[in-house]
């Protein structure tokens, strides 16, 4: 009897997590490398919270969005701003 052969796993997609911060809502989503949006969830700005409050509740999506990347099976690339104010 012979053992079956081993498949190697996947190798995950890289991702990144794309942040919008505005004035009426903040954002997180995942982005595939090519631009594709494929999972997001947004909040809107509760300007009765401190700057920390508010960066809490970024924080808890973000949090939120790594671990839907990895029930996506993808692996997310080392994060970067940018910034276009107004857009």
């Amino acid at each position: 009897m012979t053992d079956a052969p081993v498949r190697p796993a996947a190798t995950p997609e890289p991702v990144v997590v794309a942040v919008d911060i505005g004035g009426t809502k903040m954002a997180a989503g995942l982005m595939t490398v090519q631009g594709e949006l494929i999972d997001r969830e947004q909040i809107k700005v509760d300007h009765d919270l401190s700057a920390a409050g508010l960066f809490e509740s970024l924080d808890v999506m973000i949090q939120s969005q790594l671990l839907r990347a990895r029930e996506h099976t993808r692996s997310v690339l080392w994060p970067s701003v940018l910034a276009v104010p107004g857009r």
